[in-house]
């Protein structure tokens, strides 16, 4: 995500899928205390974790404006889902399967 500098920044690049009126109202939420306050725990429980999770690297927001409609963006969203729960499906057999020898 871009960072910009001021309210007014934020304000003018609001993405078109987004009313003005609600988009507004997030710019405010954002650089309201108690939201920098959420930030910054979050930051700090983030950098606590000790697994990394296993979803999508982007979040579907930005898989629905990356492409050209809606539907393909969900399809992308699940055939990755779906990989990963294989992944861990194996994973699982392989570390129970070792296990029982």
């Amino acid at each position: 995500m871009r960072k910009y500098k001021t309210r007014d920044a934020l304000l003018k690049n609001r993405p078109s899928r987004i009313p003005r009126d609600q988009w507004s109202s997030l710019v405010s939420y954002w650089l309201s205390d108690k939201a920098k306050r959420c930030t910054q725990a979050n930051r700090n429980n983030g950098a606590n974790q000790m697994m990394s999770h296993t979803g999508v690297s982007k979040s579907i927001a930005t898989l629905m404006d990356e492409s050209s409609t809606p539907t393909t963006a969900m399809n992308e969203y699940h055939k990755h889902q779906g990989y990963l729960v294989l992944l861990k499906i194996l994973h699982f057999l392989t570390v129970i399967q070792s296990d029982d020898r």
